[in-house]
């Protein structure tokens, strides 16, 4: 089994990709064992219909290079969506993603 990373490394590279790709929201990163992915992202909408937040689940078995990974792939599908309204994988996405390895491989 591996050692699952802990919450402060989890907290402290969320906070460093929320504050380098300028969210248009906030994001609520969770563990939670997912079945058919590594990661999700969701945009959570208000009452007024723009995005309240994003929600983001990683699964608690990813070890740390796998966590790492899923949460740059989910926080560029939060930083993509703001940008054009898109969680799917294109452009948009792959510019977010570079941008997010590059934030987090520089700074953790």
């Amino acid at each position: 089994m591996t050692e699952q990373v802990p919450a402060s490394t989890l907290r402290e590279w969320t906070k460093l990709l929320r504050d380098g790709l300028g969210l248009v929201a906030p994001v609520r990163v969770r563990r939670k064992r997912l079945k058919d992915a590594w990661g999700t992202c969701s945009a959570v909408l208000g009452d007024d219909g723009r995005i309240a937040y994003f929600s983001i689940k990683l699964d608690p078995r990813l070890c740390e290079g796998g966590l790492f990974l899923a949460l740059v792939h989910e926080m560029a599908h939060a930083a993509s969506w703001g940008s054009h309204n898109s969680l799917d994988h294109d452009v948009a996405f792959g510019v977010a993603y570079a941008r997010a390895f590059t934030i987090l491989s520089e700074e953790a």
